[in-house]
């Protein structure tokens, strides 16, 4: 989760509950971590969480993370869609 399970103080300001519930386990917020760095990035702000991912993880998807200034359901939403386009693309229904 790139937005946390678990919505501490530092993102209450910037999602709501509502909007928290509704899109946290959504494709465009989930991100292939090691379970040493998920444990490490915990409920980091998306800054610190960032210079974990920088220098840690391994995986071009999760690394595609780091070319957003802020994250939230603007970015959920976008990345969400292109996930779902490389998925149809990969995968036509013909």
């Amino acid at each position: 989760h790139v937005m946390p399970q678990n919505l501490p103080d530092q993102w209450e300001t910037e999602i709501s509950d509502d909007d928290h519930e509704k899109y946290k386990d959504t494709w465009g917020n989930l991100v292939l971590l090691t379970k040493k760095l998920n444990s490490s990035k915990g409920n980091k702000t998306f800054e610190d969480a960032k210079v974990l991912l920088k220098k840690h993880t391994i995986f071009k998807s999760t690394q595609e993370i780091l070319e957003y200034d802020t994250w939230g359901i603007e970015q959920i939403q976008k990345r969400s869609e292109k996930i779902a386009e490389w998925a149809i693309n990969r995968w036509p229904f013909d």
